[in-house]
């Protein structure tokens, strides 16, 4: 219901075309002087506003209205839908709700929807946010949802789905260079590709109200069999307009009714509808605006850059997410390495801290601090294990960095020192960049098992999962044993399957 021009592409089958124009009427005999516009003036006065229409992005209020009857053997459902946006610049919002038309024309909700893009403060930090809100009125179904957004300052433009631009340039009406030629491309994307059968197409261009529209009305009249190979006769009506004033696209119109008949009277159906959209510009209104409350228990940061790891030289398999505006400083790389849920699968060395879950039910609190404080205890050791640089040579300490923009992408270096008392093992995958280039990208960092006697031990076999192409540059053991010295780094080069 909310896509209009679905309609526009939905028949499969046309033969004749008939043209209908708007006539040169003279005055009186021998007065020999036009009083209506021709067809070119009418072509160059609409076409001056559909050539505006594909470049307006912005500055405007699209208001649609759709009415759709479904009538069969057990009655008539109505339906009813009303759906504005409206965009100034940076500032966007669009409302959606359907309705089930009942007894005594009582509106029943169906469908509600609504998206606002405003300027927040995100304690003390302005911030662009796209709230969106959705929540559907049918038995089970799911409550209503409340998402945030932080975003860039320019989302309007990307979120903006019903602008002119957007409505009328799949038509590719600008380019025509007279009336035959919009028809032509209105049949062309109407037909889309399928077979001329069962169709005719009348077109025309009239002037009314200092205004000029191009109508077109497509009729189809066949016979199909259905899906139990009965006979079915169809028959559907589709008139459509696009109308033009003040150097404008004001709206667009569209009108159907299709029916269905069967020999036997059994399965007779039609359904009609009528979809309108009136197009005002430069009235963005701001009083509805700024009601807009667009608070939400989480907002999620869309708008962000990123920091690039490089372990002891080689890249890591994640990076992370800044959002634009914000600083960071060691701390900040601390803890994302200390987050379990982020690196479980890559970090063996690092201990889930959270336990608050169905897992731990039967432990006791005491038992739960225990674990939490060893957790901590083993995270804090990996961590005291690194250290940060801002250069690959690792000669400068990372002193802090502020995301500018949004995707910007920094580097930052890591020299991984293990305590004396363990070894840790780098597992190091080859993979293809998007340009072609064999790379390499940490996997996963484990430590050593303890053994006994004090020696650590590391299977390749058991803890890697991958076949070893080489060991710290040279060919693996065949027994996939290794024992090494506390405070040491291993590199595993490993086949990446």
């Amino acid at each position: 219901m909310k896509k209009l021009l679905l309609l526009l592409i939905a028949a499969a089958f046309c033969s004749s075309v008939t043209f209908g124009l708007i006539a040169c009427k003279p005055d009186e005999p021998g007065g020999g002087t036009p009083t209506e516009p021709t067809v070119e003036e009418n072509f160059e006065y609409w076409h001056a506003g559909i050539k505006d229409a594909v470049t307006c992005k912005d500055d405007y209020t699209y208001s649609y209205t759709g009415n759709q009857y479904f009538t069969d053997k057990d009655g008539t459902a109505e339906f009813l839908a009303q759906e504005k946006e409206s965009r100034s610049g940076n500032k966007y919002y669009r409302y959606y709700n359907e309705y089930e038309v009942g007894e005594d024309s009582k509106l029943i909700d169906k469908q509600k929807e609504l998206v606002a893009i405003k300027v927040v403060d995100d304690n003390g930090k302005t911030r662009t946010k796209r709230y969106e809100y959705a929540e559907r009125f049918e038995p089970d179904a799911d409550d209503a949802r409340k998402l945030g957004y932080y975003v860039a300052p320019d989302n309007a433009a990307e979120k903006a789905e019903y602008s002119p631009y957007e409505v009328i340039g799949a038509f590719k009406f600008e380019i025509a260079k007279n009336f035959d030629e919009v028809c032509s491309a209105f049949k062309a994307l109407w037909l889309d590709g399928a077979e001329e059968s069962g169709c005719k197409f009348t077109f025309l261009l009239k002037r009314q109200d200092g205004a000029v529209t191009f109508s077109a009305k497509v009729e189809i009249n066949v016979e199909e069999a259905d899906d139990d190979g009965v006979t079915c006769s169809i028959s559907q009506t589709s008139d459509c307009s696009f109308t033009v004033k003040d150097g404008k696209l004001s709206g667009y119109h569209v009108a159907f009714n299709d029916v269905y008949a069967y020999p036997d009277g059994n399965g007779n159906r039609s359904e009609r509808g009528e979809d309108s959209v009136v197009f005002t510009y430069g009235d963005f209104d701001n009083a509805l605006y700024e009601s807009i409350d667009v608070t939400t228990e989480v907002t999620y940061h869309e708008y962000v850059g990123s920091v690039k790891f490089y372990i002891n030289g080689y890249e890591y398999n994640s990076g992370m997410p800044v959002p634009v505006g914000d600083s960071v400083v060691a701390d900040d790389i601390n803890s994302y390495f200390s987050d379990w849920s982020t690196h479980s699968g890559s970090i063996s060395l690092l201990v889930r801290e959270d336990i608050d879950d169905s897992l731990y039910d039967d432990l006791t609190d005491e038992e739960k601090a225990k674990l939490i404080k060893t957790a901590k205890e083993a995270n804090a050791k990996f961590i005291s294990s690194m250290q940060i640089f801002s250069d690959a040579e690792m000669t400068k300490p990372f002193d802090g960095i502020t995301i500018n923009e949004a995707d910007e992408e920094v580097a930052l270096y890591i020299k991984l020192t293990p305590p004396s008392d363990d070894a840790y093992v780098l597992c190091v995958v080859r993979f293809l960049d998007k340009d072609g280039n064999v790379k390499q990208f940490i996997r996963y960092i484990h430590g050593c098992t303890h053994m006994e006697d004090g020696t650590l031990y590391f299977n390749s076999n058991m803890r890697l999962g991958y076949k070893v192409l080489s060991v710290d540059g040279k060919e693996p053991n065949e027994n996939a044993d290794y024992y090494f010295e506390g405070g040491s780094v291993h590199v595993f080069v490993c086949e990446n399957t």
